[in-house]
Protein backbone atom coordinates (compact mmCIF):
# COMPACT_ATOMS: atom_id res chain seq x y z
CA UNK A 1 0.00 0.00 0.00
CA UNK A 2 3.04 2.30 0.40
CA UNK A 3 4.21 1.76 -2.98
CA UNK A 4 0.58 2.63 -4.27
CA UNK A 5 0.47 5.76 -2.09
CA UNK A 6 3.75 6.88 -3.30
CA UNK A 7 3.04 6.53 -7.01
CA UNK A 8 0.00 8.08 -6.72
CA UNK A 9 1.47 11.26 -5.07
CA UNK A 10 4.12 10.94 -7.92
CA UNK A 11 1.59 11.30 -10.54
CA UNK A 12 -0.28 13.93 -8.29
CA UNK A 13 3.09 16.13 -8.27
CA UNK A 14 3.51 15.68 -12.36
CA UNK A 15 -0.25 17.07 -12.97
CA UNK A 16 0.00 19.74 -10.62
CA UNK A 17 3.33 21.01 -11.53
CA UNK A 18 3.26 23.98 -14.56
CA UNK A 19 3.88 22.13 -17.92
CA UNK A 20 7.82 22.19 -19.39
CA UNK A 21 6.59 22.51 -22.44
CA UNK A 22 7.20 25.81 -24.91
CA UNK A 23 5.70 26.59 -28.27
CA UNK A 24 7.52 29.03 -31.14
CA UNK A 25 6.23 30.40 -34.85
CA UNK A 26 8.73 30.77 -37.70
CA UNK A 27 7.69 32.38 -41.19
CA UNK A 28 8.25 30.49 -44.70
CA UNK A 29 9.50 33.53 -47.08
CA UNK A 30 10.10 33.62 -51.08
CA UNK A 31 11.29 35.79 -53.70
CA UNK A 32 10.61 35.58 -57.06
CA UNK A 33 12.90 37.79 -59.25
CA UNK A 34 10.79 40.39 -61.83
CA UNK A 35 11.24 39.74 -65.20
CA UNK A 36 10.14 40.29 -68.93
CA UNK A 37 10.86 37.98 -71.93
CA UNK A 38 9.78 38.23 -75.43
CA UNK A 39 9.02 34.90 -77.20
CA UNK A 40 9.53 34.22 -81.18
CA UNK A 41 9.79 37.92 -82.73
CA UNK A 42 10.35 36.84 -86.30
CA UNK A 43 11.16 39.35 -89.25
CA UNK A 44 8.46 40.56 -91.80
CA UNK A 45 9.28 40.21 -95.57
CA UNK A 46 7.50 41.99 -98.13
CA UNK A 47 9.02 40.10 -100.86
CA UNK A 48 8.64 41.79 -104.46
CA UNK A 49 6.91 45.37 -104.14
CA UNK A 50 4.63 46.12 -107.25
CA UNK A 51 5.53 48.86 -109.25
CA UNK A 52 4.02 51.04 -112.13
CA UNK A 53 5.54 49.19 -114.92
CA UNK A 54 4.02 51.34 -118.02
CA UNK A 55 5.90 53.78 -119.88
CA UNK A 56 4.66 57.69 -118.93
CA UNK A 57 4.62 59.70 -115.89
CA UNK A 58 4.43 57.36 -113.45
CA UNK A 59 6.49 54.84 -115.16
CA UNK A 60 8.48 52.87 -111.79
CA UNK A 61 6.29 54.89 -109.23
CA UNK A 62 5.21 51.88 -106.33
CA UNK A 63 1.83 50.93 -107.84
CA UNK A 64 0.33 50.04 -104.90
CA UNK A 65 -0.01 49.82 -100.84
CA UNK A 66 1.36 46.93 -99.36
CA UNK A 67 0.53 45.29 -95.69
CA UNK A 68 2.59 42.54 -94.23
CA UNK A 69 1.67 41.23 -89.86
CA UNK A 70 4.49 39.73 -88.41
CA UNK A 71 3.82 36.56 -86.41
CA UNK A 72 2.38 36.21 -83.47
CA UNK A 73 4.96 36.36 -80.21
CA UNK A 74 4.58 36.37 -76.54
CA UNK A 75 5.38 39.29 -74.18
CA UNK A 76 5.47 38.37 -70.51
CA UNK A 77 6.25 40.60 -67.92
CA UNK A 78 5.86 39.83 -63.87
CA UNK A 79 5.97 43.79 -62.76
CA UNK A 80 4.86 46.97 -64.18
CA UNK A 81 7.11 47.25 -67.49
CA UNK A 82 7.52 49.12 -70.76
CA UNK A 83 7.59 48.71 -74.08
CA UNK A 84 9.36 50.35 -76.60
CA UNK A 85 10.37 49.86 -80.62
CA UNK A 86 13.09 51.70 -82.17
CA UNK A 87 12.77 51.37 -85.67
CA UNK A 88 15.82 52.67 -88.30
CA UNK A 89 14.79 56.45 -89.76
CA UNK A 90 13.92 54.50 -93.57
CA UNK A 91 14.47 50.79 -95.49
CA UNK A 92 17.93 50.96 -97.13
CA UNK A 93 18.24 49.95 -100.53
CA UNK A 94 21.17 47.58 -101.73
CA UNK A 95 22.45 49.82 -104.05
CA UNK A 96 23.09 53.14 -103.69
CA UNK A 97 22.32 56.48 -105.74
CA UNK A 98 25.47 57.47 -107.64
CA UNK A 99 26.40 60.51 -109.33
CA UNK A 100 25.19 59.15 -112.49
CA UNK A 101 22.33 58.45 -111.11
CA UNK A 102 18.48 60.68 -111.92
CA UNK A 103 18.68 62.27 -107.66
CA UNK A 104 15.69 63.95 -108.81
CA UNK A 105 13.11 61.62 -109.62
CA UNK A 106 15.18 58.01 -108.04
CA UNK A 107 15.92 56.94 -104.42
CA UNK A 108 17.35 54.42 -102.68
CA UNK A 109 15.08 54.78 -99.49
CA UNK A 110 12.02 53.80 -98.69
CA UNK A 111 9.62 55.55 -96.25
CA UNK A 112 7.47 52.80 -94.11
CA UNK A 113 5.28 52.51 -91.37
CA UNK A 114 4.91 49.93 -88.29
CA UNK A 115 3.13 49.41 -85.03
CA UNK A 116 2.17 46.96 -82.51
CA UNK A 117 -1.41 45.23 -82.55
CA UNK A 118 -2.31 43.42 -79.37
CA UNK A 119 -0.23 45.20 -76.67
CA UNK A 120 -2.99 46.88 -75.28
CA UNK A 121 -6.04 44.87 -73.72
CA UNK A 122 -9.88 45.93 -74.16
CA UNK A 123 -9.64 46.97 -70.24
CA UNK A 124 -6.70 49.43 -71.46
CA UNK A 125 -8.18 51.28 -73.77
CA UNK A 126 -8.09 54.59 -71.99
CA UNK A 127 -4.48 53.98 -70.44
CA UNK A 128 -2.34 52.29 -73.09
CA UNK A 129 -2.30 52.53 -76.45
CA UNK A 130 -0.59 50.77 -79.66
CA UNK A 131 3.26 51.63 -80.08
CA UNK A 132 3.36 53.53 -83.68
CA UNK A 133 6.22 54.49 -86.08
CA UNK A 134 6.12 56.34 -89.33
CA UNK A 135 9.13 57.11 -91.26
CA UNK A 136 7.64 60.36 -93.17
CA UNK A 137 6.66 61.74 -89.30
CA UNK A 138 3.77 62.20 -87.79
CA UNK A 139 2.93 60.85 -84.44
CA UNK A 140 5.19 58.40 -83.63
CA UNK A 141 4.49 56.61 -80.22
CA UNK A 142 7.62 54.15 -79.40
CA UNK A 143 7.36 53.60 -75.84
CA UNK A 144 4.35 52.89 -73.69
CA UNK A 145 4.54 51.62 -69.84
CA UNK A 146 1.93 49.25 -68.06
CA UNK A 147 1.38 49.61 -64.92
CA UNK A 148 0.49 45.73 -64.56
CA UNK A 149 1.70 42.22 -65.34
CA UNK A 150 1.41 41.29 -69.04
CA UNK A 151 1.05 37.56 -70.33
CA UNK A 152 0.07 38.08 -74.13
CA UNK A 153 0.44 37.57 -77.82
CA UNK A 154 0.81 40.60 -79.89
CA UNK A 155 2.51 41.31 -83.14
CA UNK A 156 3.61 43.64 -85.77
CA UNK A 157 2.10 44.77 -88.39
CA UNK A 158 4.29 46.97 -91.08
CA UNK A 159 3.11 49.09 -94.12
CA UNK A 160 5.08 50.62 -97.34
CA UNK A 161 2.17 53.00 -98.96
CA UNK A 162 2.67 54.50 -102.06
CA UNK A 163 1.67 58.02 -101.10
CA UNK A 164 4.79 58.21 -98.75
CA UNK A 165 6.70 56.92 -101.03
CA UNK A 166 7.01 59.90 -103.60
CA UNK A 167 10.26 58.96 -105.88
CA UNK A 168 10.86 55.81 -107.84
CA UNK A 169 12.85 53.39 -105.92
CA UNK A 170 16.15 52.09 -107.67
CA UNK A 171 16.01 48.25 -108.50
CA UNK A 172 17.74 46.24 -105.06
CA UNK A 173 16.48 44.48 -101.90
CA UNK A 174 15.50 47.18 -99.08
CA UNK A 175 16.10 46.47 -95.11
CA UNK A 176 15.64 47.82 -92.22
CA UNK A 177 15.63 46.80 -88.45
CA UNK A 178 13.13 47.44 -85.46
CA UNK A 179 14.36 46.67 -82.07
CA UNK A 180 11.58 45.29 -79.61
CA UNK A 181 12.23 46.11 -76.15
CA UNK A 182 10.60 45.29 -72.78
CA UNK A 183 11.69 46.49 -69.54
CA UNK A 184 10.57 46.46 -65.86
CA UNK A 185 9.32 49.79 -64.93
CA UNK A 186 9.48 50.46 -60.88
Amino acid sequence: MKKMFAFGAVAVAFAASPALAANDSFQITATVASHCALEDVQDISFGALPINTTAGANALLLSGNQTRQGNLFRVSCNEANTLSMNPDAKLRGSRALTAQDDRVNFTDELNYRVRTSGWKALSDILTIRELSFQSTGGVNLLSNRRNGTIHRQIRMEADILAADNPLRPVAGTYTGNVTVDVSITI
